[in-house]
């Protein structure tokens, strides 16, 4: 058995999977609308669903699931979609209010950790007091775990960047969408099963491109890729941030500056949703190479194959700092 697999045998003993099976339009000759609220979900529903779904994503590219804000075009395709997917509560902020509504909640999905927790307000309806300077460029909210996506310590959110609990996410969407009469099931489970062969082929090819690599250690902004880089047990010897909502404090920035000192072969990874200036101004006079990689799948395509194609994209970011 690969090694995909029996990690996901143990996954779905451990985690139950989180399926709200949702009103799906009855009628033959409608495709049911999907609406997700990020890319790397619409690469999965694409991957089991096909053409079978009409499929639109939230979060425009470029744009971070943290800190968007939903326009009014945003909400009318909650409104008239047959499917929403989403991570859950611990990421997408912007949609736990939306959420308490249950003309929306009874046809969602949420794939995520902690899919059931309370429905806590946006941001700008908390006053979080004034901002106290921490010094140059650096801010700290007082009191800053509260009604953020995900705590310091909280389960890790970006789950899609595992592909166990991908092919899994890819198994509740199929689940959900075979109770629509407007899907075709058999075509479902073979869209399903050739999305398991492509991606256990993938995980073993990056596997032994990682084994293959020279060690390095990895410095991020934000605590988001813990997920994959334990699937393929990769160093992430620090993080800016542990959410991008909270800005680094001057304790946590200067863990970070005394770790990327010490390494051997440090690397920094950024994103592209956030601004490559906060790196600049901690690393000068530190011999570090860069590189970037995307949580958010931007430019991917929701096809067949756009999720493999994802993941790839993220080993070549992390081996390119090997590379160097």
């Amino acid at each position: 058995m690969s090694p995909l697999k029996t990690a996901l045998r143990r996954l779905l003993i451990a985690v139950p999977l989180f399926a709200i099976f949702a009103n799906l339009p009855a009628q033959a000759d409608e495709k049911p609308r999907v609406v997700v609220s990020i890319q790397p979900l619409a690469l999965l529903v694409s991957e089991v669903a096909g053409d079978m779904v009409e499929l639109s994503t939230l979060v425009e590219s470029g744009q971070s699931p943290h800190s968007f804000q939903l326009r009014p075009s945003g909400r009318r395709s909650l409104a008239e979609a047959d499917l929403i997917v989403w991570v859950g509560p611990s990421l997408e902020l912007f949609l736990q209010k939306l959420m308490s509504q249950e003309a929306l909640r009874n046809k969602a999905l949420a794939l995520g950790p902690n899919p059931d927790a309370d429905v806590v307000a946006s941001p700008d309806e908390h006053d979080h007091g004034p901002v106290a300077e921490l010094g140059e460029g650096i801010h700290e909210e007082p009191g800053h775990g509260h009604g953020h996506a995900h705590d310091e310590g909280s389960e890790d959110p970006h789950i899609w960047l595992d592909p166990v609990f991908a092919l899994s996410m890819a198994q509740s969407i199929a689940a959900t969408l075979k109770q629509s009469t407007g899907i075709d099931k058999a075509q479902v489970d073979r869209n399903l099963e050739a999305f398991e062969s492509r991606l256990d082929k993938v995980d073993r090819k990056i596997r032994q491109r990682f084994a293959n690599a020279r060690p390095v250690s990895i410095f991020t902004y934000h605590e988001a890729f813990g997920r994959f880089a334990e699937h393929y047990g990769l160093d992430i010897a620090g993080s800016l941030t542990f959410s991008p909502e909270v800005q680094p404090g001057v304790q946590r920035l200067s863990r970070v500056l005394e770790r990327l000192r010490s390494a051997e072969s440090p690397c920094i990874l950024t994103e592209p949703q956030f601004d490559r200036q906060w790196w600049r101004s901690v690393t000068d006079g530190i011999d570090v190479t860069i590189s970037s990689w995307d949580p958010l799948a931007t430019g991917i395509a929701a096809e067949s194959g756009g999720y493999t194609q994802f993941l790839e994209g993220l080993a070549d970011a992390a081996l390119r700092c090997s590379a160097a």
